[in-house]
């Protein structure tokens, strides 16, 4: 009987320990799903953690933490303040982790430093503008100076002994709040302040110059001494983050930083004295040279991207600038040896053509890719005969370059070069895909020539003589500061003007038939229903012609993007995803309508437009195909978050919405969906291109439904 009770005992104990086991173990399950919340001080400084509160977020430094959340995982509480505010705060425990922060022994006595680098700052002495008595070529004027430095900072220690080396006595104010400090340089309270590389927007803003480099220094992230768990995560989460790419630090830096620092668009006192003498800045261009620069013959000014050039110069700097027209290259070059203008616009920016013709080129405003036009097949090598015209300002450079051993057949202009392809005389010529766009609507009934983007990219860049190394640094910085936005937004300017161009030039090449049309209106009937037939019948040919070379080929003919052969290649690749990324499925609206009612020429026309839209709003880091008929993907790896997505959406949105407020002859309309792999764990392409497709056909819905309700 005492066994029997002995046995029920341990039974029971055994089940009790069994049942305490599996609760333990499932609390650890929904536990380990679960982020851990960290605390992370958040200082606001432009492009470098942006996004107070609630507000969307980035910045380099965002973008950092985010890399360091997800092999972490963690989920941040975001706390605003000072940089003084903050590091105290992280020294008292009450945030967990900071970035930005450079080693001092007296701060690693409270506060633990990451093994790895987030980055290296460089700090500079600022004077204002108007300030011509302080001079960086005589030190001694800053002997007296006022300046201003955040208080706790390494810039401190370093702008002491760079006083001490130099020999200069100056009075060091220290401040809270970085605000404040630009405040009292602006009103005359300090003479100069020591801060770090800041952006061009801050230097327009407060009209500062960089004077010198007074020295560079390190910064991590620090962690709270109270919190070794959150050093030891850090750490591991650093190393892999540098795993998957060694060269993250600069990269990130350079994405934030790179064209908008003060070492890249900050004027010298030479420059900034020169400025002040009101110099006006002679810039010759070629006539038709769109979507760069042209004449406009109604209103007889310059359009293309050379006058949003000029604005933007202009509304930086102050300079004034002239555009000089002129009829072709060799006049254009002859006038710049001759010191009749300072600057050519475009030219090709290759460092080896320029050495050639003993010019200074700038880095690229914008680089496309060149494109060969050719009869049949092409097969990748040199052409035996090439056409091309000297009122192309980069066309007779990419030949020299990149088929030395071809002939040279001269036309008068780029028409005339399509036209010696199409009868045989050439067999092919080359221009840039924005040239392309430019003269689609000219080159549409032609002949039936392919399109082949032979790999070579175009750089458009602006090129000066070699003995004006004022002008060419001075050039070099206002291509740096021009931001990616504005220079899209001048190249498609430029591209959709020309449809108003093409109207013109095909009035005056058949002058005598608008003439006829006016006495004989039955013979302009009759003319262009023979017109729609032939055409149609070339039409059909050259589609019949595209769809054997698309079988063949990965690039679409009719939008110059990859087809859909490739994007299945990439998406058959992918079979799981390692990296966040996002699949964007974007789907025209009505194209069936358009090519019942308007002919598939205007249906043609509206895939163009909204492919060349795509191309230049997203960013050329991420993939774009032609997925189907009226059908588009984007391929975004990298991205650091679903509001990236979102922002990527709205972008396209806004550029459709300005298209179709300047287009008179159709509206663009499109469903779209996307999916973030974050949302799929473990998921493949496959499965994310179906998740995006799902979703929008939900958002054609959508859009169908409001439509009805109208």
């Amino acid at each position: 009987m005492m066994k029997r009770i002995i046995c029920l005992i341990l039974m029971m104990g055994m089940l009790g320990v069994a049942f305490a086991s599996s609760v333990y173990a499932e609390e650890n399950v929904a536990g380990s799903d679960e982020l851990k919340t960290v605390r992370v001080g958040y200082l606001i400084y432009e492009g470098y953690q942006e996004g107070a509160g609630d507000a969307p977020k980035s910045g380099y430094g965002y973008e950092y933490l985010q890399q360091i959340a997800y092999y972490a995982g963690w989920k941040y509480e975001y706390v605003n303040g000072s940089f003084s505010e903050l590091l105290e705060m992280l020294k008292n425990g009450q945030i967990d982790i900071m970035g930005n922060i450079s080693y001092t022994d007296e701060r690693a006595q409270y506060i633990d430093y990451g093994k790895e680098e987030q980055g290296r700052e460089y700090y500079y002495l600022f004077v204002r503008e108007d300030r011509t008595d302080i001079s960086a070529t005589d030190l001694t004027t800053l002997n007296g100076a006022k300046v201003g430095i955040n208080k706790g900072s390494v810039q401190v220690d370093l702008f002491e002994n760079w006083c001490v080396e130099n020999n200069i006595a100056c009075d060091i104010i220290l401040y809270e709040s970085s605000a404040q400090r630009s405040k009292d340089m602006e009103s005359g309270k300090l003479d100069a302040v020591v801060s770090t590389d800041v952006t061009a927007n801050n230097m327009a803003r407060y009209h500062w110059n960089a004077l010198v480099k007074i020295g560079s220094s390190p910064y991590y992230f620090a962690v709270s001494k109270s919190r070794p768990d959150i050093l030891e995560e850090l750490n591991d989460a650093n190393i892999k983050v540098l795993q998957s790419d060694w060269y993250y630090n600069e990269k990130v830096y350079l994405k934030y930083y790179g064209k908008t620092s003060v070492s890249a668009v900050g004027l010298s006192a030479e420059e900034s004295e020169w400025l002040n003498t009101d110099p006006t800045i002679k810039v010759g261009y070629i006539d038709g040279c769109l979507p760069y620069a042209d004449m406009d013959e109604e209103t007889g000014e310059v359009v293309g991207m050379l006058p949003a050039f000029m604005e933007h110069m202009y509304t930086w700097y102050g300079v004034h600038m002239e555009a000089v027209e002129f009829s072709g290259y060799e006049k254009m070059k002859e006038a710049l040896e001759q010191k009749e203008i300072d600057l050519m616009f475009p030219a090709y920016g290759s460092y080896w053509t320029a050495e050639e013709n003993n010019l200074m080129v700038t880095e690229p405003l914008t680089t496309s890719y060149l494109l060969m036009f050719h009869m049949g097949n092409y097969n990748g090598g040199t052409s035996s005969v090439i056409a091309m015209t000297d009122a192309s300002p980069m066309q007779k450079f990419y030949v020299k370059e990149h088929y030395p051993e071809s002939q040279v057949l001269l036309c008068s202009d780029m028409i005339a070069c399509i036209k010696a392809v199409a009868s045989g005389k050439a067999t092919c010529t080359l221009m840039s895909s924005d040239t392309y766009y430019s003269y689609r609507n000219e080159l549409d009934n032609i002949g039936e020539f392919g399109i082949s983007n032979t790999g070579h990219e175009v750089y458009v860049s602006l090129a000066c003589r070699k003995d004006d190394v004022r002008m060419y640094s001075f050039m070099k910085k206002g291509v740096s500061s021009m931001s990616d936005h504005e220079i899209n937004e001048a190249l498609m300017s430029g591209g959709y003007m020309n449809s108003e161009m093409s109207v013109r030039q095909f009035l005056r090449q058949h002058a005598m038939l608008v003439f006829m049309a006016a006495v004989m209106i039955i013979v302009l009937i009759l003319g262009f229903l023979i017109y729609y037939i032939i055409s149609s019948r070339k039409a059909l040919r050259l589609a019949r012609s595209n769809n054997e070379l698309s079988e063949k080929a990965y690039m679409d003919l009719a939008t110059g993007l990859p087809n859909k052969n490739r994007c299945e290649e990439i998406i058959s690749s992918h079979l799981r995803i390692t990296i966040p990324t996002a699949m964007f499925m974007l789907d025209l609206n009505d194209l069936k309508v358009v090519n019942d009612t308007l002919g598939h020429d205007m249906g043609d026309l509206m895939i163009m437009n909204f492919a060349r839209i795509l191309r230049q709003t997203v960013p050329s880091k991420y993939f774009v195909g032609r997925f189907g008929g009226d059908e588009f993907i984007v391929i975004a790896e990298g991205l650091s978050s679903g509001e990236e997505a979102e922002q990527l959406v709205e972008k396209i949105r806004e550029i459709v919405l300005k298209f179709n407020g300047a287009s008179g002859e159709f509206k663009l309309s499109y469903a779209c969906g996307y999916a973030f792999s974050d949302e799929f764990p473990f998921c493949g392409m496959m499965e994310l291109l179906h998740e995006a497709d799902q979703r929008m056909y939900q958002d054609k819905a959508r859009i169908k439904g409001s439509k009805q309700l109208q």
